[in-house]
């Protein structure tokens, strides 16, 4: 832009130059127009027409320099204008430049900041989700450890009372079978007591009868006084049902 304006401005002050210099000719060319008609004027032996073509040749001289001055000077405010104007163009075209480049860095880096932001708030709400699903992931691993704890005693209860059961009832079947057994012996025991014969005085043999028939009955019958106490032991301890 500035090599454009010097070669204008030199382009005119050539422009203004050769019309100087052809306002320069132009004033010698009428002023040998000039002299030529005064040498005529001479030759015709007239001073005044000599002298009054002289003052007029030197009028439009002087006319035609001052018409020459102001084209260069129209010339020169003419240059100066345009010099003007483009100076002004380019330094609002700079400014413009200036304040785009501005904008667009300002817009840049709010557009960073932006993504930034966009980035953080991303990583932040990845790292709650994943804190998230861990803690899920361990609640429901703990909730599954819980259950198959509590599934688990569960049946080992149910085992237990299941083993409890089996054994209550083994329990009752052999107390049972003790008890049938005692009550057995007990109901032989008494069916080999012996009833008491009474014989006439006259027989012979009857106090031997009577006390081997006492003394066997008496051992029966403590016999089955002992299986007795053993069926009551029995019975008192006999297995309560399983809760």
């Amino acid at each position: 832009m500035k090599r454009t304006i010097t070669i204008v401005v030199t382009l005119l002050l050539l422009l203004v130059g050769y019309l100087g210099w052809s306002s320069y000719k132009s004033r010698q060319a009428e002023t040998a127009r000039t002299l030529a008609a005064s040498r005529e004027a001479a030759a015709k032996g007239s001073i005044a027409e000599r002298l009054a073509a002289e003052q007029k040749a030197a009028e439009q001289a002087a006319e035609a320099a001052k018409k020459a001055a102001e084209q260069a000077r129209l010339a020169a405010e003419k240059a100066a204008a345009e010099e003007k104007r483009l100076k002004e163009t380019e330094a609002a075209a700079l400014a413009e430049r200036l304040a785009a480049e501005q904008a667009a860095q300002k817009a840049a880096s709010e557009h960073a900041a932006a993504l930034a932001a966009q980035k953080a708030a991303a990583e932040r709400e990845a790292a709650r989700l994943a804190e998230q699903r861990a803690r899920e992931h361990a609640e429901a691993t703990r909730a599954r450890q819980i259950a198959m704890e509590k599934l688990q005693a569960e049946e080992a209860a149910q085992k237990a009372a299941a083993e409890r059961e089996t054994a209550r009832l083994a329990a009752i079947k052999l107390q049972q079978e003790r008890e049938a057994a005692l009550t057995e012996d007990i109901a032989a025991l008494k069916a080999e007591l012996e009833p008491r014969i009474i014989y006439s005085s006259e027989y012979k043999r009857r106090p031997h009868y009577d006390k081997t028939l006492e003394l066997g009955n008496e051992r029966i019958l403590a016999r089955i006084a002992e299986l007795n106490a053993q069926l009551e032991t029995l019975q008192a301890a006999r297995p309560a049902a399983t809760p």
